[in-house]
């Protein structure tokens, strides 16, 4: 299932943990604790911050389930919360030193359109994944280039 390091795995989280991490992130925000990351190299028009207290606790619940399909023994590097907003990119790029495989989980996307993520595959395809809310993908972060096009809404 991850020998091409990419996965998706539906319905990962229960409705309550999606609304739990949402109002987190939204409070955080609110809180003007969340960057504005617009530095046109990686990222334009979003806000986002590492290490969330709140989020980290999640490492617990989703660290033996990456594991049974990653096949890999993983150690606890860091979460990332991320808020994109209409015209954000996230552009081509590999993962730093640390991040061997990446977990992107989408808590909730109100653009009436899906927004994939897309990886380059080891035989220089590109796989995209357009996710539900409590949906996510796995990939070789280290290995595989990933992005976002820009973000688009019909809202």
């Amino acid at each position: 299932m991850f020998c091409e390091g990419i996965a998706r795995l539906d319905n990962i989280i229960t409705e309550e943990q999606r609304l739990h991490i949402k109002n987190v992130i939204l409070n955080k925000y609110q809180e003007k604790k969340l960057n504005l990351e617009t530095d046109g190299v990686n990222y334009l028009n979003s806000f986002g911050v590492d290490r969330i207290p709140e989020i980290e606790e999640y490492f617990n619940y989703f660290t033996p389930i990456v594991e049974s399909v990653t096949k890999l023994k993983l150690q606890k590097e860091n979460s990332y919360s991320r808020i994109y907003n209409v015209g954000s990119t996230l552009n081509k790029h590999i993962d730093r030193e640390g991040l061997e495989i990446t977990m992107s989980l989408q808590i909730e996307n109100t653009t009436g359109l899906p927004q994939p993520i897309y990886a380059e595959n080891y035989h220089g395809g590109i796989n995209d994944a357009a996710l539900n809310n409590k949906d996510c993908v796995l990939l070789k972060g280290r290995d595989l280039n990933h992005w976002r096009n820009p973000i688009e809404s019909l809202n």
